[in-house]
């Protein structure tokens, strides 16, 4: 398989997660959620390091291989329906670099032993901590990525993943075909869901000209997300 490709262990403690930031993911403003639930959030970041896998990788598909669309890219033949809206934020990349990063699955054993255990609270913080963390695991290789793309005069676009704005979560099969097996211990089902569940996918372009949007979730239209701010 050609491209270059990396893949790192990533401690829980480099995700950056701190309480607020846990009670913002939960929908709660500073200083806003009930009284039990900071002393739950503690606990639970406490006793998540145990449980935590991270494992992050990369591959960059070179120049060559890379062709862009106004509604998508194609990646060494392999065509992606990303939709318009990122296709035009990945228009002036040169390479493209695929991810992926997961919590592992002793996050997911975790979340759901206190579901299991008829305790949906700490059920539902676990979740969120899972989902932050690999979130956290993600940012740790992007920031690698950036601080090297820099260093060769390059900039990165924002990183997309499939089930994204207009992107189908289906993809993820086309996506995973551009990886080693067994990628960062990651493996998906016939309905392209990834196993373990906290884990996240996607692409990110590099280039002379490439820019960043603020946020990703600032060019999306779902209505519906739970991270959506009014």
């Amino acid at each position: 398989m050609a491209g270059e490709i990396e893949e790192y262990a990533v401690d829980f403690a480099l995700m950056g997660l701190t309480p607020a930031h846990i009670e913002w993911a939960m929908g709660y403003p500073m200083g806003s959620a009930p009284d039990a639930l900071p002393e739950i959030i503690e606990e639970l970041l406490f006793e998540a390091p145990a449980h935590s896998e991270g494992r992050v990788g990369a591959r960059t598909i070179s120049p060559a291989m890379v062709e862009l669309a106004v509604d998508g890219i194609t990646l060494e033949g392999v065509p992606f329906a990303t939709g318009r809206r990122i296709a035009s934020l990945l228009d002036v990349s040169e390479s493209i670099v695929v991810f992926a990063a997961t919590a592992g699955p002793g996050m997911d054993r975790w979340i759901k032993n206190y579901f299991d255990s008829g305790d949906p609270m700490r059920g539902y913080v676990a979740d969120t901590i899972g989902s932050e963390a690999v979130e956290g695991a993600a940012n740790w290789l992007e920031e690698r990525i950036i601080d090297r793309a820099i260093e060769s005069s390059r900039y990165t676009t924002s990183r997309f993943s499939p089930g994204f704005c207009d992107w189908d979560a289906s993809e993820q099969h086309a996506l995973f075909s551009l990886l080693p097996e067994n990628f960062c211990g990651i493996r998906l089902t016939d309905s392209a869901l990834m196993l373990p569940v906290k884990s996240v996918s996607g692409v990110l372009g590099i280039g002379a000209e490439c820019e960043r949007v603020t946020t990703a979730c600032s060019i999306c239209t779902l209505e519906t997300c739970f991270r959506r701010r009014t």
